[in-house]
């Protein structure tokens, strides 16, 4: 992936994904701070180059972001992931 494009992957309550590239824009209006913003707004808007796309928050219950973004004053917990997220049958 170019520098400065990050692969955000949005999970939704009903199991679906999909996956967007975005731009970083820092130091201006870095990355992680957008998103936590946007997340605490009832819509996430992301601009496409030919739309406009709004996703209801309240039905997103986890994002990814690849690579690791800056820390840019908003502090996440150092982690290594041991397993990968798996449906467990009920």
């Amino acid at each position: 992936m170019p520098s400065g494009v990050f692969q955000l992957v949005i999970y939704y309550a009903n199991g679906s994904a999909e996956t967007y590239a975005l731009q970083d824009v820092a130091p201006t209006h870095p990355l992680r701070s957008a998103l936590l913003r946007q997340l605490q707004q009832p819509w996430l808007l992301l601009d496409l180059p030919d739309e406009t796309v709004l996703i209801n928050t309240s039905q997103v219950t986890h994002l990814e972001v690849r690579p690791a973004t800056a820390n840019d004053g908003v502090s996440g917990i150092p982690a290594e992931r041991v397993t990968a997220l798996s449906r467990v049958g009920r």
